[in-house]
């Protein structure tokens, strides 16, 4: 699926993806970047994404994950 990156998931550090193992799997970037390009997110039960430490996925929108409706970027009112 491709989405626009203003909607993506907050970039996670490289030092942070490595711990988790993800370097064994996909292309993180240059070794003296401190962001991976690769963005991870997990979906909890209610289809909202959070970072790998359960924070936000995104510090604007929240992000959501649907089997029928697919990713959406929900603004919140201000």
């Amino acid at each position: 699926m491709l989405i626009r990156i203003y909607h993506a998931p907050s970039t996670t550090a490289l030092g942070t993806l490595r711990q988790y193992g993800f370097h064994h799997c996909f292309y993180l970037g240059r070794p003296e970047d401190d962001e991976a390009l690769l963005r991870v997110a997990l979906v909890d039960d209610a289809g909202l994404l959070t970072g790998l430490g359960g924070e936000p996925a995104h510090g604007k929108y929240r992000l959501a994950y649907r089997d029928d409706l697919g990713f959406q970027a929900i603004r919140d009112k201000d």
